[in-house]
């Protein structure tokens, strides 16, 4: 190591601390210790050896201590690697750029992950997402990462032309994304900032993650969290961002030259026209300026949650708070001809906005917030106050099954509004478990069974397991199944979920190319008795096969 020394970290308020720690434990549970193949590196040249010499499915593991990095910069290039603070304490294990290094972390292969470290003062990104010239880059996880005073975006996803390959089926969970005052300094070319910035992505995951203070005196950041230029199926949940000039954005550009190319046709309405964004969903977000300085800004708070040529969005259960909502233009807003949104129980003090053609169906949402509806407005705590009336048990119910923290909803006559749920939460009921005789629900070989296609690298899928001839009941919330992976063209893993719920952590299945695999698993349901499955290869397709021999209820 160059040096170890004391460097001074941004004081937050703790009831913003209080806020991000309320997201839930269960959602964020620390790495299990790693296994198999493990280097230890204590110093910055023992870093970069190991990463440009890392073996496929290799963890290396950066002891504590503050890295100067100083120009030097880490390349992934092997798939399955672990890049992980050893401990699991992100703040104890620091590489700092010290606006020398370009980009800290690159990631240019499959299934990688970045966790428990800190990132700090890169030229550029911090991380960067993308595929190599040949292959795609699937499923990273960046995880338990705190990443400070990015000189561009903290965390950008791009493929290196129009056409791809792409980068896809991603997540970035349980991290602490900020911009602080003195990082502001450093950002150049009229505010070219932001917290994630993905393009041409699909299926990506953002949940459980605080961002804040991404904005400048002059020109107008991203968004705390973006994804656009032909990005699809983008789930961001559960994320509390404060004092951002933009929260979330799905797309932007209102034309453009249609590159990544659909075979499935996600939006037969624009009738192959370009479209920014397709599908997606925000949901359970708690977004809040507060800082004079954002207020102050040449674009004051521009919008919570951005919805521009989005096909098919939408925008669940956030709350949107502005402390000034007269330098504030939006709270959520819909955008040119092509975006057709949902806009459903998000709870708000500044304007609901359609703008240049778009469309929307509204339903549930609740304008007019007052502070006195929250436990912390100004601090960014959006948790409802018990004096929330006109908030409690007055949503509608849109398959939303739980809150900011995780907490199941409703808990009472109704779902409230805004991204929290009050009441108790009750212990679940006692289940009973029935077996089945073992009946096949999905085969993507078969066109009756969910096929005849097999599932795309980095696709999640949702497949239908209650009714049918099964037997599983509506009643019932999980099952015990036996999956099966197929024909597989290339190396890769199977994440069996609820349907929209959290990507699990854990696979439930992993082969290589042209094995056929199989094991059991015990899966909630979620939306209407589904579950979902994550394709997680670099490329190629897969059939998968479920069994069902059980559930409960």
């Amino acid at each position: 190591m160059r040096s170890i020394r004391l460097r001074r970290l941004p004081i937050l308020a703790p009831l913003v601390l209080a806020a991000a720690a309320r997201l839930g434990a269960e959602s964020c549970p620390a790495l299990p210790p790693p296994t198999g193949s493990v280097v230890t590196v204590s110093t910055v040249s023992g870093l970069v050896a190991a990463v440009n010499g890392a073996a496929d499915g290799q963890t290396i593991q950066v002891a504590p201590g503050y890295y100067d990095l100083d120009g030097a910069y880490l390349r992934i290039t092997a798939p399955g690697v672990t890049l992980r603070g050893q401990g699991g304490d992100r703040e104890a294990v620091v590489l700092d750029g010290n606006y020398l290094t370009t980009e800290i972390v690159q990631v240019v292969a499959s299934n990688v992950t970045v966790a428990d470290l800190t990132l700090r003062e890169a030229y550029d990104h911090p991380i960067h997402v993308m595929p190599s010239e040949a292959a795609a880059t699937n499923g990273t996880l960046v995880y338990n990462v705190h990443v400070i005073d990015p000189g561009q975006q903290a965390i950008k996803v791009n493929p290196l032309v129009p056409g791809g390959p792409y980068a896809d089926g991603g997540t970035v969970a349980c991290s602490h994304i900020e911009l602080t005052d003195v990082g502001r300094g450093h950002i150049r070319d009229d505010c070219y900032t932001g917290g994630i910035d993905a393009h041409a992505s699909r299926g990506w995951t953002v949940r459980d993650n605080l961002i804040e203070g991404f904005w400048c005196a002059s020109g107008l950041s991203e968004h705390a969290v973006h994804f656009w230029k032909e990005s699809r199926d983008t789930t961001v949940e559960r994320n509390v961002l404060r004092d951002n000039a933009r929260g979330i954005g799905f797309g932007l550009l209102d034309s453009g030259t249609v590159a990544r190319v659909w075979a499935d046709a996600p939006c037969p309405a624009a009738g192959g026209t370009y479209v920014d964004h397709f599908g997606g969903i925000a949901r359970n977000n708690a977004i809040s300026a507060n800082a004079a300085g954002l207020f102050a800004s040449e674009y004051g708070f521009d919008c919570g949650v951005c919805l521009w040529q989005a096909c098919g969005a939408q925008a669940l259960h956030n709350t949107v708070w502005s402390g000034d909502p007269a330098a504030s233009f939006s709270s959520v807003e819909w955008r040119f001809a092509n975006t057709s949104a949902t806009v459903t129980n998000n709870l708000v003090n500044v304007a609901l906005r359609e703008r240049d053609g778009a469309a929307a169906t509204l339903a549930g949402n609740v304008t007019g917030a007052a502070a006195a509806w929250f436990v912390g407005a100004g601090s960014g705590d959006l948790h409802l106050a018990p004096s929330a009336s006109s908030a409690i048990d007055k949503g509608v119910v849109c398959g939303v099954t739980d809150d900011l923290d995780g907490e199941p909803r409703p808990r009472g006559a109704a779902p409230d509004v805004g991204a929290d749920e009050t009441g108790p939460v009750v212990p679940p009921a006692a289940t009973s478990f029935h077996t089945v005789t073992p009946c096949r629900r999905v085969d993507t070989r078969s066109a009756s069974l969910g096929g005849p296609q097999p599932l795309a690298a980095g696709s999640l899928t949702r497949f239908t397991l209650v009714g049918g001839s099964c037997a599983v009941p509506s009643t019932a919330t999980a099952v015990s199944l036996n999956v099966t992976v197929t024909a597989p063209t290339t190396v890769g893993h199977l994440r069996l979920l609820p349907a929209g719920g959290a990507e699990p952590l854990a696979s439930a299945l992993n082969y290589t190319a042209g094995l056929t695999r199989a094991n059991n698993a015990i899966v909630g349901l979620g939306g209407a008795g589904e579950i979902a499955v994550r394709v997680g290869q670099a490329s190629g397709t897969a059939h998968v096969i479920v069994d069902v021999n059980g559930y409960f209820e």
